[in-house]
């Protein structure tokens, strides 16, 4: 029998192989992992160091007319007779806007007042009418005395024509009388027949000095319709000039009589009428504002209220976003203006009448330009309008990330220094 070192059971063992694919794991070497470290820590610094946000100031704020607006008060007690304009209309300076009837005449006064009014009226009337005819006067005189001035003209020139005739015929007769003083001396003609020429000579010479005796008073008539048109526009201006003094002597007499019975509401400026709260029959007081005028070629810009504290940074240039609340951001954008002016004295609760925003802490007054008068929408252009208000967000500045990291260091440092 033969004796075997191993056991059958060991060898057995070592022939079964293992299930499966062996794998050799080796460990990561230590500079590729530094390498992938410092990798990362550079891209991170640099997202620090590059990576900016803006740091904002959100504020409310309400769109105003650059010029302001006017608001119209009544200068007495009284009732709205009539309304005369509407609002979205422009109106010049010194347009009745509407008539107000005084409350403090009685009836019987009212009745005396009206009668005192018609006549003043009527002598209006009477005045106007006699400016007319002084203007249809002057008229008919101007063109009365060009036909006579074109008249004269045409007898000047006729004038002058037979003047160059009778000259001519003059120089002939001459010529002929001086030829025959030579046949009278010879005795071939008679003294009857020289003196025939003769007179024919002195009846053109008698001809020709009519003729200049009437071309000279032609032409002293037409200096005469010269002087009489160059003096007609101050005959005018002072006869007008007249009657408009009677009509505003009885103008002033009228509104001192109206100012008893009614008054006439005028605008103080030009501008578009806008917030109208005016309607016949309403009694209306000195102390409500009536309507409101916008003046003419007026932009709008942003009026902002800025808490105190937050007004340290804000500085003319900034960009700030405006979100109208008339038009959701969310669906019509954001619109941009930049600050322009910003208040030197601070604002306390109760002391700022001029916008329509509530002040409930110290605030100053920061004015913004927009970029635009006009909002987008639903593919048309909107006008903004004054009174609008909106939110605010005003760009104070801008700082990366690593200064915002660090900024409690840097603050600390400040301290001890």
């Amino acid at each position: 029998m033969r004796s075997t070192l191993f056991r059958r059971k060991a060898l057995k063992q070592q022939q079964t192989r293992l299930e499966g694919d062996v794998l050799l794991l080796q460990p990561l070497s230590q500079p590729m992992v530094v390498g992938v470290l410092l990798t990362l820590v550079v891209i991170f610094g640099t997202f620090l160091a590059h990576a900016s946000f803006a740091r904002q100031e959100r504020v409310t704020g309400v769109l105003m007319p650059d010029k302001g607006i006017l608001k119209v008060y009544s200068p007495q007690s009284g009732i709205v007779k009539k309304v005369l304009v509407e609002e979205g209309v422009n109106v010049e300076l010194g347009q009745p806007l509407a008539i107000i009837g005084s409350s403090k005449v009685s009836t019987a006064g009212k009745e005396t007042l009206a009668a005192h009014i018609s006549v003043l009226q009527g002598q209006q009337a009477l005045l106007q009418e006699q400016q007319d005819r002084v203007l249809h006067t002057i008229e008919h005189r101007t063109q009365q005395l060009s036909l006579d001035r074109k008249g004269i003209e045409q007898r000047l020139t006729h004038i002058e024509a037979q003047l160059e005739t009778l000259e001519l015929q003059q120089r002939l007769s001459a010529q002929q009388l001086s030829a025959l003083d030579g046949l009278l001396k010879q005795k071939h003609i008679t003294q009857v027949q020289h003196n025939e020429v003769h007179r024919q000579y002195l009846n053109l010479v008698a001809q020709r000095e009519n003729l200049l005796q009437q071309q000279s008073q032609n032409h002293q008539q037409l200096i005469n319709i010269d002087q009489q048109l160059s003096l007609l526009p101050t005959e005018q201006k002072n006869q007008l000039d007249q009657l408009k003094a009677q009509h505003y002597q009885l103008q002033r007499q009228l509104l001192d009589a109206q100012s008893n019975h009614q008054f006439v509401l005028r605008a103080e400026q030009a501008g578009v009428i806008s917030s109208m709260q005016l309607h016949q029959g309403q009694h209306v007081s000195s102390q409500t504002p009536l309507l409101s005028v916008l003046p003419q070629h007026s932009t709008l810009q942003g009026e902002l209220l800025v808490p105190s504290h937050a007004i340290g940074f804000i500085q003319p240039g900034q960009s700030v976003a405006l979100k109208y609340t008339a038009f959701p951001f969310q669906k019509f954008g954001v619109y941009q203006g930049e600050v322009v002016e910003i208040s030197k004295n601070v604002l306390i609760p109760n002391e700022w009448q001029h916008l329509p925003l509530h002040i409930s802490q110290p605030s100053y007054r920061v004015t913004v330009k927009i970029d635009s008068q006009q909002v987008q929408a639903y593919g048309k252009s909107f006008s903004l309008q004054p009174g609008i208000q909106f939110d605010a967000h005003i760009r104070l500045d801008e700082r990366s990330l690593l200064e915002w990291l660090l900024e409690p260091l840097l603050s600390l440092k400040g301290r001890f220094v």
